[in-house]
C-alpha cells in the first residue's frame, strides 16, 4: 500500500502540505505537495533498496496554523 494511503486520512484537515522522503543517509529522494501524488518506492527512475525511509510532513491548516510531523516507512519488495 502506498504511504500516501496510510497518511492521507490524517491530512484532510490541512490546506497546504509538503511531504519529503529521505534515505538512510539523509538524501532527499522524493517531495510531494499534492494529495493525489504518492511515492512509488523509486528514485530517479530506479527501484529503491529495501529498508527504512524517513518522511517529514510540514503543513498548514485552514486557520493558518503550521506544524510538522515525522515518521518512517519500511520499503519491502
Amino acid at each position: 500500500m502506498p504511504i500516501c494511503h496510510q497518511i492521507w486520512p490524517l491530512m484532510q484537515k490541512y490546506q497546504n502540505f509538503e511531504m519529503t522522503i529521505f534515505n538512510r543517509w539523509g538524501e532527499l529522494i522524493y517531495t510531494m505537495t499534492d494529495f493525489s501524488d504518492y511515492w512509488d518506492g523509486s528514485y530517479q527512475g530506479y527501484n529503491c533498496q529495501d529498508g527504512t525511509y524517513v518522511w517529514k510532513i510540514e503543513y498548514e491548516d485552514f486557520l493558518g496554523k503550521k506544524g510538522s510531523q515525522t515518521g518512517h516507512v519500511n520499503l519491502l519488495r
